[in-house]
């Protein structure tokens, strides 16, 4: 059974971006290099489902996606401990969600108000052909920030209101900051709302407004690499999108 917070009966909706890249071994040593930690992975780092101290990342591979992603690519997902419990509080609120079976256990979609797809992924009970990792050691510093592109930023605010998400403060010009709820580890997490410039080509694929970046102090990410080493840019390695 979904776990609800018990002030705002909403259940725990982590951000949890879909990272596609063309070599998972390498982007998973990346991000656990910031300081998150691996949750489930496949058995020759094919995919993986990393956890910073608040929000998830998945990272999955090109040659397997069926949307035709290209390395890079990040579309926004939100993971869930039941997803039929969950949308069944979404549809009473009016949001529109399908789910269905997948190997791995039961999969969503909720449509969003711009049209676009926003995956709804169960907890992955079935570890067959995966395993399990503890991922206790996350840095609790950490917390993934999905950027949201938008064109109506009071409108989106709305529909993440449904989330679980609320604005945090004042809107800044362009930019509206949203969190869950303060307590709960894994679905305290930011998405951020900002107005694109128009005009703006319809996005190709089912949830391409969302961009990936990460919150940590400076030093303390500067710090984990070795001396010597190349260090990617960490905020332009989540910046592209294909919208």
């Amino acid at each position: 059974m979904t776990t609800i917070d018990p002030a705002s009966d909403t259940p725990m909706f982590t951000v949890f971006p879909l990272r596609f890249t063309d070599d998972v071994p390498t982007m998973i040593a990346f991000l656990r290099t910031l300081g998150l930690e691996r949750f489930v992975t496949a058995g020759d780092d094919a995919f993986g489902d990393l956890a910073a101290g608040a929000g998830r990342v998945m990272v999955h591979s090109v040659a397997g996606a069926v949307s035709g992603a290209r390395p890079g690519d990040t579309d926004l997902c939100l993971a869930v401990p039941d997803a039929d419990a969950a949308a069944a509080h979404l549809e009473e609120a009016g949001v529109e969600v399908s789910v269905w079976d997948e190997s791995f256990g039961r999969q969503g979609r909720i449509d969003g108000p711009a049209g676009e797809g926003i995956s709804l992924n169960e907890d992955q009970q079935d570890l067959y052909g995966y395993q399990g990792h503890d991922a206790s050691g996350a840095d609790a510093r950490l917390a993934v920030v999905a950027v949201l592109a938008s064109e109506d930023p009071e409108r989106d605010a709305a529909h993440l209101g449904h989330l679980g998400l609320a604005p945090v403060g004042p809107a800044a010009p362009g930019w509206q900051e949203l969190r869950g709820p303060a307590g709960r580890a894994r679905s305290v997490c930011t998405l951020r709302c900002r107005e694109r410039p128009a005009p703006v080509p319809p996005p190709p694929s089912t949830a391409t407004r969302s961009r990936c970046v990460w919150a940590s102090p400076r030093r303390r990410i500067s710090g984990r690499w070795p001396t010597g080493s190349p260090r990617p840019g960490t905020r332009r390695a989540w910046s592209r999108t294909r919208a």
